[in-house]
């Protein structure tokens, strides 16, 4: 494989299909997450993805939306989100970032004029106190670890004397962290409030307090033990309110604080947080919420005894409000559509319980719509010329579920070409593992789109361990990684060969992150792959342990500690099993990863090399967990294409 791709056909089709998605240079929405509504209004803001360059890397934009028009809420040309209503309705803030330095603030538009206020790191989250006098915000230290569903790779900061200087690490090393701040809009003055802890999420709790998921330390494997406490934001002392062996997040109080809400859940990845909703009462009680079968990603306080919540149930969305006072739970909207961003399903509900959100389905692109009863009405779309064009190249998708070896029935999505079957198939496996795959624009990744495009058929499946199944099923993946799933997988495809969608003889793997994993397991276990792509894979989980920044996730994963040879720690790593590969693989890294750093597949591609497999390794040098940014992407995309292309052509 070459080194440089550029000039290729390939490079150019990907080229031309990414120029119909984004419209690069338009300024044009390509994606809309973060709704929020103004409260008495109908007035809404978002935030955009917005493409200025195949060159460039994408950047997030606060936008108005109003009269079926996206416009910016500034002149456009600086990076923005979370933005945030006050309770009053009359200020707007947000977080941007104002230059080249990465120097962060937070604006605050309103009718006494506008501000910007510098902060001291990256500012993650932004809400009002319910008071509407205070902000709280969430700033990361410069060189703070980015969470791996964000890229992994560390928070910019100032640059070094020298490229010579080393890292120097030892048990005393101050490493950077994550703190809370309080921020006066009027006055512009900035008060640390979380009294040297690290904090990850929080909330305002009623009047004085925060609620907030935090920890000793600052590390990104820390966050995985982090527990919920009430702060006291005149003092910062932080009283626990809650302990748990699973993971916490979006914490949420009522405005006057006499509840609080958190979402608990297994979770491998920070930032993916889909579980079970809690409450605690004024006595800090904890119980549980009854949502239906949905597992919960976000939480919005109506009042002071209506929580709103979001979730993923099967591959569908649902939107719902819990009573904390009566103890009723009422679903007021369920989709099979993709609701909210990648990772999690969000959606705006109104004091009145109707919905706000972002709606997409794999060949409708991001909409925001407003739902009211069983009536949806589209306020604004990032539909534009392009869509149609790509509409008339990229198949369709369908929802599937078919029987595993234990008999538990698994869902999917399968993307099917234009024109008859049977098809060459990509099984493309999901990260996580506790994530999963909704019907959403392109699929969760344009490359679904395009290997369709190219008359691929691409299966999603969401085995074992996968979101939206509740608590029992993600966790059945626990201590039996490439096991349970690994059947799941290979079930899926079993069922589309017997139905004849598929060719058996061009069947090809691929994925990301645990993705990645399953990739390079899979190859080693079964040989009716013709191609493989891990990316961002693990392939030995006793190296991943004593190089991840997220090391705690390891242990939890494996439910096992990696003291003992020829535990599972071996048993279930691919570089134990490489001598029975047959399968050409493309392993794909990205240098900045520190989640699963580029030597997981750089062993394993020497392995491969070794055991006379044919084999090729690619590390981008700017990328971190995934390829995310252009022209990365492009090269990307162009080399799956090929390899695909090469080993089990489509015949287009």
């Amino acid at each position: 494989m070459e080194t440089d791709v550029r000039f290729g056909a390939t490079w150019h089709r990907v080229t031309e299909f990414f120029d119909l998605v984004h419209s690069p240079g338009a300024s044009r929405a390509t994606d809309l997450t973060e709704v929020s509504g103004r409260p008495g209004t109908s007035e809404l803001v978002a935030t955009a993805t917005v493409c200025d360059s195949l060159d460039a890397p994408l950047r997030r934009v606060v936008v108005r939306v109003h009269d079926g028009k996206i416009t910016p809420v500034d002149d456009g040309r600086v990076s923005s989100h979370a933005p945030s209503w006050s309770p009053d309705g009359t200020r707007l803030a947000y977080l941007a970032v104002s230059d080249a330095h990465d120097r962060n603030r937070v604006c605050v538009r309103g009718p006494e004029g506008d501000r910007e206020i510098p902060l001291p790191g990256t500012g993650e989250s932004c809400v009002w106190t319910p008071g509407g006098d205070s902000l709280l915000v969430s700033v990361a230290d410069a060189g703070a670890d980015k969470a791996g569903a964000e890229g992994s790779g560390r928070r910019s900061g100032p640059s070094a004397t020298g490229n010579w200087l080393p890292t120097v690490e030892t048990a005393a090393t101050r490493r950077p962290g994550r703190s809370l701040w309080l921020v006066d809009p009027a006055s512009g003055a900035l008060r640390p409030v979380s009294a040297g802890r690290t904090v990850w999420e929080a909330g305002a709790a009623g009047p004085g307090r925060a609620v907030a998921v935090l920890s000793e330390g600052p590390d990104e494997s820390d966050w995985y033990g982090a527990h919920l406490a009430l702060i006291d934001l005149a003092t910062g002392v932080a009283a626990p309110l809650h302990r748990s062996d699973r993971q916490l997040g979006r914490p949420a109080g009522s405005p006057a604080g006499t509840w609080i809400a958190v979402i608990e859940a297994d979770c491998s990845d920070r930032g993916i947080v889909a579980g079970t909703l809690l409450l605690f009462d004024h006595n800090g009680q904890c119980r549980p919420v009854d949502t239906e079968d949905v597992d919960v990603t976000g939480v919005q306080w109506l009042d002071d005894h209506r929580v709103a919540f979001s979730g993923i149930r099967g591959v569908g969305s649902v939107v719902g409000v819990h009573d904390a006072a009566s103890g009723e739970t009422r679903e007021l909207w369920a989709t099979e559509a993709g609701l909210g961003d990648t990772h999690k399903p969000e959606a705006y509900v109104r004091s009145d319980e109707s919905v706000v959100a972002t709606v997409q389905r794999y060949r409708e692109p991001p909409a925001i719509v407003h739902r009211a009863g069983s009536g949806t009405i589209v306020l604004a779309t990032t539909d534009h010329p392009g869509t149609e064009a790509l509409r008339s190249r990229i198949g369709d998708c369908r929802t599937l579920s078919w029987a595993a070896p234990d008999g538990q029935r698994i869902e999917g999505l399968l993307v099917t070409p234009a024109g008859p079957g049977p098809h060459p198939l990509v099984a493309y496996l999901h990260g996580g593992p506790i994530w999963a795959f909704r019907d959403r624009w392109l699929g969760s990744n344009p490359l679904i789109g395009l290997l369709a495009s190219q008359g691929y058929a691409v299966l999603c499946p969401n085995p074992r361990g996968s979101s939206g199944r509740g608590p029992k099923f993600a966790a059945q993946v626990l201590g039996d990684v490439g096991g349970g799933d690994c059947g799941d997988i290979l079930s899926g495809i079993d069922h589309l060969v017997d139905t004849g969608a598929v060719d058996s003889a061009r069947i090809g793997v691929m994925g990301g992150s645990y993705g990645g994993y399953l990739s390079a397991w899979l190859v080693t276990q079964d040989d009716r792959f013709k191609a493989a792509v891990p990316v961002a894979p693990v392939t030995h989980w006793r190296t991943l342990y004593h190089t991840t920044n997220i090391r705690q996730f390891v242990p939890n994963i494996l439910r096992a500690e990696p003291f003992e040879a020829g535990d599972v720690y071996d048993a279930r790593s691919p570089l134990t099993w490489v001598g029975s590969v047959r399968t050409p693989c493309l392993s794909i890294a990205g240098a900045r990863d520190l989640c699963t750093p580029a030597a997981e597949a750089e062993q394993f591609h020497r392995a491969l090399l070794d055991n006379g497999v044919e084999s090729t390794l690619v590390v981008y040098p700017a990328e971190g967990h995934g390829v995310r940014t252009f022209p990365a992407i492009l090269d990307y995309c162009t080399r799956v294409l090929d390899w695909f292309g090469r080993f089990m052509p489509a015949g287009r």
